[in-house]
């Protein structure tokens, strides 16, 4: 994979290119590193830290040292080498940091991963911030699944895990020219495709104690896909309806009442049917004025 990566960049660019073997979770790499720039002096007018990796699976299921490594390269490295590079950026310096939709919200199947993007995605922003009056351009870039990465197959580890398919996953080379432009405009984060940008949007707005439990439904069905949406928003109805009713209650034994002038419930059963298991089942559906 190493001797394809550096492949990929030595047919890619038109500049001279030197490749630099190092071990970015190890301290012995970066001290090596900030030997090599204090010896150099360069201006770094690009800063991507693309390194990382994830595993998917429920965390217990990860093997613990791949939830430490997961830790080691996609935050501590990313600090160490960002921080390393920080004194040699000049105005007009752009820094790229590699993040992921999953940095919008806990993910069940790649809890950990989900967890160091978090990470990143508020250093990154933090980062925009403190350079911002010195002209230096600080992006944190959300992709949502990019198709033609060893990334998927990775985290798979040959097995099909959680997620058995990834609808709309993006190409590498469309990632790349819309974090670019991003980049350009000093947006301090990039969402480069529709899935990932609906992705944080829709973050924003609904709490997690209702995006988690729905993220964790969509994987379950995603083996069928063309039934799996319509099984994912019968379930999003039932979940938000359980949550609505349980404000509901807690309104009225406060005394709300005047604010219950509307109600609307969905109540949906899933039944297992012959040949056709967990079939939605609308059994009740009440509007109340």
């Amino acid at each position: 994979l190493l001797w394809r990566g550096l492949r990929a960049i030595w047919r890619g660019t038109v500049a001279a290119v030197r490749a630099i073997p190092l071990d970015l979770t190890r301290q012995e790499s970066l001290d090596t590193l900030r030997d090599l720039l204090a010896q150099e002096q360069p201006v770094v007018t690009r800063l991507v830290c693309a390194a990382g990796f994830g595993k998917m699976g429920n965390i217990a299921a990860v093997d613990p040292g791949d939830n430490l490594a997961m830790i080691d390269l996609n935050c501590w490295a990313a600090v160490g080498v960002t921080g390393l590079c920080l004194p040699y950026l000049t105005r007009g310096s752009r820094v790229l940091e590699i993040c992921s939709t999953a940095a919008f919200q806990p993910m069940p199947g790649l809890g950990v991963y989900a967890a160091t993007k978090a990470f990143l995605h508020s250093y990154a922003k933090t980062l925009h911030h403190e350079l911002l009056p010195k002209g230096i351009h600080v992006t944190a870039v959300c992709p949502y699944w990019v198709k033609d990465t060893e990334f998927i197959p990775l985290a798979q580890e040959g097995k099909a895990g959680q997620f058995h398919h990834f609808p709309l996953a993006s190409r590498s080379k469309s990632v790349v020219a819309l974090s670019l432009a991003a980049s350009a405009v000093n947006l301090w984060v990039a969402t480069p495709g529709i899935v990932c940008t609906l992705h944080r949007v829709a973050a924003k707005f609904i709490p997690h104690c209702l995006m988690v439990p729905l993220m964790e439904l969509f994987p379950a069905y995603s083996l069928y896909p063309p039934i799996s949406l319509a099984v994912f928003f019968c379930q999003s109805i039932h979940i938000i309806s359980k949550f609505m009713l349980q404000i509901h209650s807690r309104l009225r034994s406060a005394g709300c009442n005047q604010l219950l002038s509307v109600k609307i419930i969905f109540r949906l059963d899933f039944m297992d049917l012959p040949h056709q298991p967990h079939k939605p089942v609308f059994s009740k559906a009440i509007l109340a004025m």
